[in-house]
C-alpha cells in the first residue's frame, strides 16, 4: 500500500507499507508541520536580515552621517538708509553642523561683521550685538534629506534666536548636492531686526551717524557649503 499525499517524506517510505493508513496520514502531517515551521522561522530570519540591511543603507543615505559647514559659507546682509541707499555687509563666523538625525545648529558670531569701514563695524558691536553676541539658527532637514534630486527647491522651517528673542521663519532654500561628499544651500529673505529688540540699537547708530532713517527691514542672502565628513 502506498500513500502519494506523502512520497516527498523520503525517510519513511520503507516503513510506510508497515503502517495503516491512519497513522501514516498522522505521521505525514506532523512531519510535513515540523518542516513547513522550520520553512517559516527560516524566511523570518532572511526578511529580518534583508530589512536590517535596507535600513542601515537608507539611514546612511538619507544622513547617517554628520555634516559638517564649510569655511566657504556666509551670510549677506544689507542695511538701507535714508530711504535710498542700499549696503551689504557680510557675516563669516558661521559654525554648525547637521546631525545624523536631520537636526541643523549654527551658531553666528555677530560681532564678526564685516560692513567693510572700520568705525561703523566697532559701533554696531556696541550698540547691538554687546549683550547678546551670537545668534542660534536651528530646522530639522529630515525632508531634504529624504530627497533624491540632485537640485531642489524646498520650503523649509527655520528657527532664529538672538538678542534673547526667538522667530520662526519659512524660508525656501534651493539645495544643490555635489555627490555625496557636499551640498550646497542657498536661500533669500527679509527680516525685521525690530523683531529681535534691535530697534533701540538702529535709533542709536542713526543719531550717530546723523542720518535720517535707517531701515529695520534686512534683507539677507544665504550661502551654506556643508561638507559630509568621512565615515
Amino acid at each position: 500500500m502506498r500513500y502519494n499525499n506523502v512520497k516527498f517524506i523520503e525517510p519513511l517510505a520503507s516503513a510506510a507499507d508497515a503502517l495503516t493508513a491512519r497513522q501514516a496520514h498522522e505521521m505525514a502531517s506532523r512531519t510535513s508541520g515540523t518542516r513547513r515551521s522550520l520553512r517559516q522561522a527560516w524566511m523570518g530570519a532572511v526578511c529580518a536580515v534583508l530589512l536590517g540591511m535596507m535600513g542601515s543603507a537608507l539611514a546612511d543615505h538619507h544622513g547617517g552621517q554628520v555634516w559638517t559647514l564649510s569655511d566657504e559659507s556666509r551670510i549677506s546682509l544689507t542695511s538701507t538708509k535714508n530711504g535710498l541707499v542700499s549696503e551689504t555687509h557680510s557675516l563669516a563666523a558661521i559654525k554648525g553642523e547637521v546631525s545624523a538625525a536631520g537636526k541643523v545648529e549654527l551658531a553666528l558670531d555677530l560681532r564678526a561683521i564685516e560692513t567693510n569701514i572700520p568705525i561703523r563695524n566697532e559701533r554696531m558691536q556696541t550698540w547691538l550685538f554687546s549683550d547678546e553676541p551670537v545668534a542660534k539658527l536651528s530646522a530639522d532637514v529630515q525632508p531634504a534629506l529624504r530627497a533624491s534630486e540632485t537640485a531642489f527647491t524646498i520650503d523649509q522651517t527655520l528657527t532664529l534666536e538672538a538678542n534673547g528673542n526667538t522667530v520662526v521663519l519659512d524660508v525656501p532654500l534651493t539645495v544643490v548636492r555635489e555627490g555625496n561628499a557636499a551640498a550646497k544651500v542657498a536661500g533669500q529673505l527679509v527680516i525685521d531686526v525690530a523683531d529681535f529688540g534691535y530697534a533701540p540699537g538702529i535709533e542709536k547708530l542713526r543719531e550717530i551717524a546723523g542720518l535720517k532713517s535707517i531701515s529695520t527691514e534686512v534683507p539677507v542672502d544665504v550661502k551654506l557649503v556643508f561638507v559630509r565628513e568621512s565615515p
